[in-house]
């Protein structure tokens, strides 16, 4: 024979409680998302922010080093860009190597990518 749960009046409290939050939050409201979205800045250079560079040189410990604009399978176009080895990341990076560059203050700036060992 199966055994039923039992609930507590606690329990039907709070269930309702969290229903009630739910539907005074707005959230199942038509176009809540898009009222929050119309709220978060938008980007509205046309260069964009990030881009992935291929290092044409393996870094040793220079702060300012360059690469190529790159797709993240390693397609490079266009002419060496100066990138900033923010905080040494880069340090023992080889040659070839991918990584993810995002535009602050007017520098293309590391951001992330393989470890590098």
């Amino acid at each position: 024979m199966a055994t039923l749960a039992t609930v507590s009046a606690e329990d039907l409290r709070m269930v309702l409680d969290t229903c009630r939050q739910a539907r005074n939050s707005g959230i199942l409201q038509p176009g809540h998302f898009e009222r929050l979205l119309d709220k978060l800045p938008r980007i509205t250079s046309d260069s964009p922010m990030f881009k992935f560079f291929k290092l044409n040189a393996a870094v040793v410990t220079s702060t300012t080093i360059t690469g190529l604009v790159s797709t993240y399978s390693g397609t490079t176009s266009g002419s060496p860009v100066n990138l900033v080895n923010w905080e040494g990341l880069l340090d023992g990076a080889p040659l070839d190597y991918i990584g993810l560059f995002a535009m602050v203050d007017d520098e293309w700036v590391f951001v992330q990518g393989p470890c590098v060992s």
